[in-house]
């Protein structure tokens, strides 16, 4: 029997470290001298970051350059992914500029969103409702800076950025 658990736990630890060296990293800058897919280096970022979430897989982390990204549209996660702010979230911002939409639309219930801030430009619900995040799964693993978070009822759940 112990045989059996020392190779079920290699297998385990190798199929670990598979993951985790096949994982990508497409990179979103707004001043990337040429945008190329995948967006593998900083040369090649997506000026967009719905661009490099479309490219990502499962276990891959899709980094964001410091930089306020205004959005016309909601960026949309459907994959298991780790959304990334490089420089923090006093450095990195998803700003809603229009009305009646989210800033991230996010339906995996493993994705994770970190050291992005979220706001909005156009608020029309009292309280700053709009331009955070909707969140379409149970449970999400949404990491925002409580100290500019609105949490409001169960998943799915709306987890929205304070107005700034």
């Amino acid at each position: 029997m112990k045989p059996f658990l020392l190779l079920s736990a290699f297998v385990a630890g190798m199929f670990f470290v598979a993951f985790q060296i096949s994982a990508a990293t497409p990179y979103v800058s707004q001043t990337s001298p040429s945008p190329t897919p995948p967006y593998s280096t900083p040369d090649t970022a997506a000026h967009t970051i719905q661009e490099a979430v479309d490219v990502a897989g499962d276990g891959d982390r899709v980094l964001v350059a410091a930089g306020d990204y205004g959005l016309a549209n909601q960026i949309s996660v459907t994959n298991a992914i780790l959304l990334q702010g490089a420089s923090g979230p006093s450095q990195t911002f998803l700003t809603a500029l229009t009305n009646h939409i989210w800033c991230l639309g996010i339906s995996n219930s493993l994705a994770v969103v970190d050291g992005l801030s979220l706001r909005n430009t156009y608020d029309p619900y009292p309280g700053g409702l709009s331009g955070g995040a909707l969140l379409a799964c149970n449970p999400a693993l949404v990491s925002i800076p409580a100290s500019s978070a609105i949490f409001s009822g169960d998943c799915p759940a709306l987890r929205a950025a304070s107005s700034q």
